[in-house]
């Protein structure tokens, strides 16, 4: 993923359960949307060192988005994940 880091945060709070993850993303999605009315893409996962929640740090195009999925992939396979969920925005219109 050439020119973006993904960000590892420590999440607050016991998160042990896919039902956890889910509702820590619901939250979280609220928070950004009410603050700055938009939300970066974030994988929210338990693996065998804990919960972690990634962050990437600027997706400006396509191969940047492609490149961050692959890579939440690549992340809850090298942690062993038991549960993960992706939080990101979508319109209709």
């Amino acid at each position: 993923m050439e020119g973006s880091k993904i960000m590892s945060v420590q999440q607050p709070g016991k998160l042990e359960t896919l039902d956890d993850l889910l509702v820590q993303a619901a939250h979280y999605a609220g928070f950004c949307m009410r603050n700055s009315g938009k939300m970066a893409p974030t994988l929210f996962r338990i693996g065998a060192d804990g919960p972690l929640m990634f962050v990437p740090g600027s997706l400006t195009d396509e191969n940047e988005k492609d490149a961050f999925a692959t890579t939440a992939r690549l992340v809850c396979i090298a942690h062993a994940a038991t549960a993960c969920v992706m939080a990101l925005e979508a319109g209709m219109r």
